[in-house]
């Protein structure tokens, strides 16, 4: 089984050697290639602490292997107060 490095894509060989057992060799180079596909985006985890009736802001911030624009939309309502998140990642 042949696996490519994490995240690789284009070309990669490597050779097989056949023996008969007598002497006699010969080298056969297999040649695969990789199609590149779409990763998705990593994001961390975020915690903050404020205080009692007091606003808190910040920003989440991706990355993407294959160097896509990000953006950013809300993906749920906090359960105990309300957010507002733009459209670079930053939250009110």
């Amino acid at each position: 089984i042949y696996t490519p490095n994490a995240n690789f894509n284009g070309t990669d060989t490597f050779t097989v050697t056949v023996s008969d057992g007598h002497g006699g060799t010969t080298t056969s180079t297999v040649t695969v290639t990789i199609d590149p596909v779409n990763d998705a985006p990593t994001v961390p985890n975020y915690a903050q602490t404020t205080d009692e009736d007091t606003p808190v802001s910040g920003q989440v911030v991706g990355s993407d292997v294959d160097g896509d624009t990000l953006t950013y939309v809300k993906g749920s309502d906090p359960a105990n107060g309300t957010v507002t998140v733009n459209a670079d990642g930053t939250y009110t």
